[in-house]
């Protein structure tokens, strides 16, 4: 009896299949890691505006929660005071600081910025109204980042026949009762703008 034997069949890959395999898996090796390093590159953008928002959210909340006096909290007559007029002409709140003896230089709403209408550097300050440093003296703040305050006066604030927000005259800025406040944080060629309205609901709220 004779059989025949079939011959051996193929085992493994041909050296063109281990070629073509080879090319097939460099590109799309290429093609993830090319992906990958543009993510790379682009992911640091968010996070940076995240902090800028971070910053501008929270700087507008310390100004907005703020004290919106007639005057000074020295003024025996800050507690009943109706308007600017009953405050000791020295003592009448305006924009930037008014009494360099403050521990605490920013408990007014208008304390934040030098003028109205005038975006203003804000640096933070301890209780004592000094800037907030590290152990080299440096300010504790991010690199690249620059904070602004403006303050902006608001009359006719509110729907026809219900409107609020007289403004005061340049000499007496106290008497205006509605302001915007622009928070404005800027970080390697980009810019957060937050604003909040805030009007006068408690004029003889001390501190």
């Amino acid at each position: 009896m004779f059989t025949k034997l079939s011959p051996p069949s193929q085992r493994g890959i041909s050296l063109i299949e281990l070629i073509v395999f080879i090319v097939i898996v460099s590109a799309a090796t290429a093609g993830m890691l090319s992906m990958m390093s543009n993510v790379s590159l682009s992911s640091v953008d968010p996070l940076l505006r995240k902090q800028a928002m971070l910053r501008a959210e929270s700087l507008l909340e310390e100004v907005s929660l703020a004290h919106f006096t007639y005057c000074h909290p020295d003024d025996d007559n800050a507690e009943s005071a109706a308007s600017s007029a009953a405050c000791v002409a020295a003592l009448r709140e305006d924009f930037g600081r008014q009494v360099a003896s403050d521990t605490r230089p920013y408990f007014n709403i208008n304390d934040y910025a030098s003028a109205a209408n005038v975006d203003t550097a804000f640096n933070p300050a301890d209780p004592s109204g000094y800037s907030v440093t590290d152990a080299t003296g440096a300010i504790m703040l991010p690199a690249g980042y620059k904070t602004m305050v403006k303050i902006t006066p608001v009359s006719g604030f509110g729907p026809a026949g219900l409107q609020i927000g007289a403004v005061g005259s340049p000499a007496t800025p106290a008497d205006t009762d509605v302001v915007l406040i622009t928070v404005t944080v800027a970080y390697n060629g980009g810019t957060v703008r937050l604003e909040r309205y805030r009007t006068r609901y408690a004029p003889n709220a001390l501190p």
